[in-house]
């Protein structure tokens, strides 16, 4: 028997890490399993940048996974006061182009984005949360229903003094229902983890605070909901946070 040592192989462009599992084969046996293809999301035309394009964010499809949209801290590498890009395939990743459509300017202080469980929206139906990188940060929630169009992203609700949003949507035959986890400075006594919620796709929105016991000043700023449906039963929601009380942190999980 020939033992081989576990391989990592790490892409420092946009943060790709592909790991594999020690394994023991008989000599002149191949590896069993699928071979793994890594893809370099930034376009070739761009592979000279040296941008650190941290915290990558991935959103597919699911009716319709050719259709995914990538994110990270990219700048727009054509204009400094043109909008922040997202990356965009439209044949399951093979291949990707930069599409300069968010609603801020040059490069986000964070973004995720989501398109709806269930829709199979032909030109992906994407929904944002992005933060402007000004003195006072803003939230821009926004949709795009054609993602590789050219027209930056419609901003359906904006507010400053927020953090980290992180976004998730279900398609429903009444509307998609569009759910921001956020670290909200603007609720009271420190109980900042709160969800945006939406249930006319994105034409309003109302803030809900999650948080009903004590901090220590805030909640700790990831605030993770998720959602899923099988109409025509109600959506089923639930939501991950970490509560931080007298220096300790505490993670919560509620349906």
């Amino acid at each position: 028997m020939k033992v081989l040592a576990g391989v990592a192989l790490c892409f420092p462009a946009f943060g790709v890490l592909a790991m594999f599992s020690g394994f023991a084969l008989p000599r002149g046996q191949s590896p069993p399993g699928p071979a793994i293809k890594v893809v370099d999301l930034v376009p070739a035309s761009l592979s000279g940048e040296t941008n650190q394009d941290s915290e990558p964010f991935l959103a597919i499809q699911t009716a319709n996974p050719q259709v995914m949209v990538a994110s990270a801290f990219t700048p727009n590498p054509f204009s400094s006061s043109g909008n922040a890009p997202v990356y965009v395939s439209q044949d399951s990743g093979n291949s990707w182009v930069l599409n300069a459509i968010t609603p801020v300017p040059r490069m986000t202080c964070d973004i995720t984005h989501a398109m709806a469980v269930g829709e199979n929206h032909p030109r992906g139906d994407l929904h944002a949360g992005t933060l402007a990188c000004a003195s006072a940060i803003t939230l821009d929630e926004s949709e795009s229903n054609d993602v590789s169009s050219s027209a930056p992203m419609s901003v359906q609700s904006t507010r400053p003094n927020v953090d980290q949003p992180f976004v998730r949507a279900l398609g429903l035959s009444s509307g998609d229902r569009i759910y921001v986890g956020v670290n909200d400075f603007n609720q009271p006594n420190g109980r900042t983890a709160t969800v945006d919620v939406s249930v006319d796709g994105g034409i309003t929105y109302k803030s809900n605070p999650v948080e009903f016991r004590k901090t220590s000043g805030q909640d700790g700023p990831s605030v993770r909901p998720g959602a899923s449906s099988m109409e025509p039963s109600p959506p089923a929601t639930s939501l991950s946070f970490e509560t931080i009380r007298r220096g300790t942190a505490q993670i919560l999980f509620r349906r």
